[in-house]
Parts: structure tokens; C-alpha cells; sequence
């Protein structure tokens, strides 16, 4: 690989409106659909919407009584932030991972303090078109599990992978800055702060919401994906000196 990955944005590591939605509708069922327009259009992460695996905490994964009906809102528990509270044992200040010392008492922390917490919880938007089709889901699909999408993260990687693949996308990203570029659920959470961002041109109150949206701890973050293609690059850079050449 030319490149350093971490040194460089992926520019071209996400989806565009249309292959979602010609992935969305080349399933051929309602469980499949849904889990891809969900996604999609909220931008959770897989660990936030699918039934957790033994490997993840149970509290994770969206339930039937997280949905806030009259309010088009999802209750969702964030996946990535701290679960543990480490302080010092002998004045419990609180403490980083890597402290040798309590910069409160002075002491040396051999064996520091760690209390668990729960994930946080934030409320994020659904349009009241994917809560309908939720709706139609839940009404329909079979057995009566206390997940709406009841598939563990391996199973839900494979629906999105074999959805790409039906409509011939079998890598996304630009193969000089992405090693693993085969479809996957995050690349739905990429599309969607993408999209946003080229419809409201970068602003800034409107980063703002997507930071609350996607669950970021940084606006850091998500001003990351004010990000072009090529083609938009070029445009960018051929309009700085359009008026100079015309000038001449």
C-alpha cells in the first residue's frame, strides 16, 4: 500500500443515495430491507441496532420498547463510549488508563479501582417512512423477540455484504487509503453523515446535529466527513482560478 491508511480520508468510502436504495430493493425480504433503510437513514452503529453477541455487553442492541412511537425517535445505548469508571483506591480521584500516580495524593496506583458503568443512551431521529416500515415489520415477522432486528453482528455483515454484491459492488473505497474495503454496515453509517453533509453544504448548526445523530464525542469527527469526490475536488480547484483565467 503507497499510503499510510490513518494518514488519509477515504474519500470514496461510502455509498451514494441511489446503490442504497438498489440495495434496499434487491432483497427479497422485509427483515433484510429494513435492516439496511435503518442504517441507512439513522446512521446507528451495527452494535447499536442488532441482538448482541456473547462477545458484546447485553444491554446493546435496539429493542421494540426503545422506539418512542409518537415521537419518530429511537432510545439507542451507545456502543463505543467508556463503559468503565477507574479511579484512584486510595482518594478516588479519577483516573486514565495509564496512570502510574494519583496526582491527588501522590500515591502510586498499583491496582487501581474500575467500576463498570452502563452504556449512555441518546435519542436519535427516524423518518416516519422507516418507522412505518418498522411498524410493518413487527406486525409481520415471525416469533416475538424483544430485538426489531434480531440477527447477531455476523449475520447482519453478511445481509449488507450479499446486497452490494446483487447490484455489482463488491469493493467501496479508494484502494490506496482502505485495506478491508468489501461492503459493510459502517459504510451505510459513512453514507448517510456523507449525504448529509453535501445537503446542507458543511454548516455548521447542521454538523452540529449530525454530531448528536451519530453519537460522536468530537465535532472533530464528524466535521471529518465534510469530504468531496474527485470530480467535485476538480471542480473546486478549476473555479479558484475561472475567474482569473477569464479575466486574462
Amino acid at each position: 500500500m503507497p499510503f499510510e491508511a490513518r494518514a488519509m480520508k477515504d474519500l470514496r468510502g461510502f455509498l451514494t443515495l441511489e446503490q442504497v436504495e438498489a440495495m434496499i430493493e434487491g432483497c427479497d425480504n422485509l427483515r433484510d430491507r429494513l435492516l439496511i433503510r435503518l442504517l441507512w437513514r439513522t446512521g446507528m452503529r451495527i452494535s447499536e441496532l442488532v441482538r448482541p453477541g456473547k462477545d458484546r455487553s447485553p444491554d446493546l442492541g435496539l429493542r421494540v420498547t426503545d422506539i418512542l412511537w409518537q415521537e419518530n425517535t429511537l432510545v439507542i445505548r451507545h456502543s463505543k463510549r467508556s463503559m468503565a469508571k477507574i479511579s484512584c483506591p486510595n482518594c478516588g480521584t479519577k483516573l486514565g488508563r495509564n496512570f502510574k500516580f494519583c496526582p491527588t495524593c501522590q500515591q502510586e496506583v498499583k491496582e487501581p479501582l474500575i467500576q463498570k458503568q452502563s452504556h449512555p443512551i441518546r435519542r436519535i431521529d427516524i423518518d416516519p417512512g422507516t418507522l412505518a416500515k418498522v411498524k410493518e415489520y413487527l406486525e409481520k415477522r415471525p416469533g416475538n423477540s424483544e430485538f426489531v432486528i434480531n440477527l447477531t453482528r455476523q449475520m447482519a455483515y453478511l445481509v449488507v455484504r450479499q446486497a452490494a454484491e446483487r447490484i455489482g459492488i463488491t469493493e467501496v473505497g479508494d484502494p490506496l487509503v482502505s485495506k478491508r474495503r468489501h461492503p459493510h454496515p459502517h459504510h451505510l453509517r459513512h453514507s448517510l453523515a456523507v449525504h448529509s453533509v453535501r445537503v446542507t453544504k458543511g454548516n455548521y448548526a447542521d454538523l452540529i446535529r449530525l454530531q448528536q445523530q451519530l453519537g460522536h464525542a468530537s465535532i472533530a469527527t464528524t466535521a471529518g466527513y465534510v469530504q468531496f469526490s474527485d470530480e467535485e475536488q476538480r471542480k473546486w480547484y478549476d473555479d479558484l482560478w475561472k475567474k482569473k483565467e477569464e479575466e486574462k
